[in-house]
């Protein structure tokens, strides 16, 4: 079984709706999921995880999470980004996980302020999921 985080912020309706998504189209047979809010979270949250996804329109909540990345390898992980009209969040997270050794997935979840877009949130789900199974596959 293959473990998958999640970690969110701000913890309101409309980021846990989402998360909620995700989770949905996550197969739980062959994934475990863990949910975070992102001021909960600590580094073995992130080490455990085969997948990280990373919520947010605000990095304040991720302050500690975007540190302590600098110092941890994470090669062979896959981290997703999903980011809230925020152009400056998928920055912040790409250049956090830059030196981990993760692969961050090449298509940014990309979400209007207020709108939840549960088809475009489903295909991502599932080519995030591909892009882990082609990566273990290739191991």
């Amino acid at each position: 079984m293959y473990h998958v985080g999640i970690l969110y912020s701000p913890y309101d309706d409309l980021h846990r709706s989402i998360v909620d998504i995700i989770r949905e189209n996550i197969d739980s047979g062959k994934y475990d999921t863990r949910v975070k809010r992102a001021e909960e979270a600590v580094m073995p949250d992130i080490a455990a995880s085969d997948i990280i996804i990373l919520v947010s329109s605000d990095s304040e909540d991720y302050k500690e999470i975007i540190r302590a990345l600098k110092g941890i390898n994470l090669s062979g992980r896959l981290a997703g980004i999903v980011a809230f009209n925020s152009e400056k969040i998928k920055h912040i997270f790409e250049d956090a996980l830059k030196y981990t050794g993760a692969v961050c997935y090449g298509e940014i979840l990309n979400i209007r302020e207020n709108s939840i877009e549960s088809d475009k949130i489903k295909k991502w789900t599932k080519g995030l999921l591909q892009e882990y199974e082609r990566i273990i596959y290739e191991r």
